[in-house]
Order: C-alpha cells, then structure tokens, then sequence
C-alpha cells in the first residue's frame, strides 16, 4: 500500500516528493497552460529533435542546512488506519536541491519569453507545487546568455539556476520491523547452533 496513505493530517496536504515528481508535475502544469517547449533531461544539444526545449538536471542534492536532517528524524507516529493495534511511524529527511533550466531555442527573443515564463510559473505555483511535497521554490541564479553553434543552426541558451527544497517522508511499519528483527535472532541462532554441530 502507498505509503502516503499512512500519513496523518499534519502531511496530507504536503505529498511526499523528489526531484523527479518535482518535474513531472511542473511538465504537466506547463502542458496545461499551452505553452510551447517541453521538459527533456539535459542532454547534448545534437540529441534533440526539436525546439524551442527545456532541458534539466540535478546540480546537487544536499541536506538542507537549517533543519539539519543529518539523517531521516521522526516526524510523529500514528495509528495504522487498518489496525488500530498496530503504529507507523513518519520519519522525515530534509534536502535541497540545486536545478539547473536551460531554454533552448533558435530565436533570441522566444528564448527570453519561455525563460521569463518559466520564471512566472515557478512564482506564481508556488502554492500548487507545496502542495505535492515542495517545501520551497527560490530563484538562485540566471546564468550568461549563451549563443551554441549545433551544425548550420544557433541555438540560443538561457540558464536558470532554482533551489528546490522537499522533504523525503520515510514510512515505518513498527510492528513489521519488530517481526523482521525477531525473524532475524532466530535465523542467526539457528545458523550458529548448525555451524556449532557441523564443528563438532
């Protein structure tokens, strides 16, 4: 079962999310608002097919240095919602990460409109990307403007730089994880007595 259904009120309206989901939501809103270029991994320029594109990638993914979630800490522990006798517990990781758009397109002027729209957007969503697990979208950097030279074609590059924050929600079955560690002594104390009689 997903693991989003055992979180309580205090997470539901902040899905659990990465990077990727990140995107995948941002490339279905975009579609949405008619807008041209789609969302492409970063790949080299004579890999794509068409234009204007969007590509992306992950610069860097660290812990976020305020909450300082050196390791996965337990948000709260809740009720298991099919068995009042069991509990889960959430335990939840902070990250950021560094992302890295490049608008590509053969005219200078498309190329600034789609990165001041994607700008626009990433503003003006904020709201809608919280509510699928984004804890923060912040504007980093706007990078040179590039001029890239792919055959008899210029593509005209425009780089932008976000920190997206998220946090990464771990479920715990307690119950399940107590079970798996009993199963374990006995498998232990039983190779150790087979080993023990094999010896002698």
């Amino acid at each position: 079962m997903n693991a989003l259904s055992y979180e309580d009120d205090r997470y539901r309206s902040k899905e659990s999310t990465n990077f990727l989901g990140f995107i995948d939501n941002l490339r279905s809103l975009w579609k949405a608002g008619g807008n041209q270029g789609d969302f492409v991994r970063y790949r080299p320029l004579n890999e794509i097919s068409d234009f204007p594109r969007i590509t992306y990638r992950l610069k860097k993914r660290v812990v976020n240095p305020y909450v300082k979630d050196v390791k996965p800490r337990r948000r709260s522990i809740i009720n298991h919602p099919h068995d009042p006798n069991e509990f889960v517990e959430l335990l939840g990781q902070r990250f950021d990460c560094y992302v890295e758009f490049d608008i590509l397109s053969p005219s200078a002027e498309e190329a600034d409109e789609l990165a001041a729209k994607l700008e626009e957007y990433l503003f003006l969503y904020a709201g809608f990307f919280k509510e699928k697990g984004i804890v923060d979208i912040r504007f980093e950097e706007q990078g040179e403007d590039e001029v890239i030279q792919e055959s008899r074609f210029f593509i005209n590059k425009r780089p932008l730089i976000y920190l997206i924050s998220f946090e990464k929600i771990y479920t715990v079955f307690l119950d399940e994880l107590q079970d798996i560690a009993v199963k374990a002594k006995i498998s232990s104390a039983e190779n150790i007595t087979k080993e023990s009689i094999e010896e002698d």
